[in-house]
């Protein structure tokens, strides 16, 4: 987003970040979603928490993109970051 863009170190990014993916999930914008995803992951001063959440979405995307190898290397990637993180538990049981 242009806000995001122009105030880069604002304490609500990763938040906004995470609305405007979970939106790109809702409509159907799957390749935005992972655009959104990796951008995120981008950017500096990144928690193991934000990170884990970015890279759960990243596994999301690929997954609904049709690539398998690529999600299921996202989610593993979201659980290595955070072990006992909310985004590892959902990676996780995207790949039972």
């Amino acid at each position: 987003s242009r806000a995001v863009k122009e105030h880069p170190d604002g304490d609500m990014v990763p938040e906004i970040e995470r609305r405007l993916i979970v939106r790109a999930f809702a409509e159907s914008r799957n390749k935005d979603a992972l655009t959104l995803s990796q951008a995120g992951l981008k950017r500096s001063g990144l928690d193991r928490m934000e990170k884990s959440k970015l890279l759960y979405f990243v596994g999301r995307a690929q997954h609904r993109l049709g690539d398998a190898a690529a999600a299921r290397a996202a989610w593993l990637d979201a659980i290595e970051a955070l072990p006992l993180g909310y985004a590892s538990l959902l990676a996780l049981s995207r790949l039972e």
